[in-house]
């Protein structure tokens, strides 16, 4: 769980990081998937007992955005 600082008008909030770990046990920090050993490695994890009652009082706590917090179209922009 880590806290994110406020920006652009977004108050600071919580959210849940997945980090799988690496052969040796530590967070292998990566920014993306290579490959599809991955992929399944990352549906472990969301997939795991717990993580959406997590979310859920996640939801609770973080204070709404001014925006509506929503997903936005950005096919408009491009």
């Amino acid at each position: 769980m880590l806290k994110a600082p406020a920006a652009r008008g977004r108050p600071a909030s919580l959210l849940v990081e997945i980090n799988p770990v690496g052969p040796y046990g530590a967070p292998t920090e990566r920014r993306g998937l290579r490959n599809l050993e991955e992929l399944k490695e990352y549906r472990k994890l969301i997939s795991e007992d717990g993580l959406e009652e997590i979310l859920k009082a996640i939801e609770k706590i973080n204070p709404k955005s001014a925006g509506g917090g929503g997903s936005r179209d950005i096919s408009k922009t491009l």
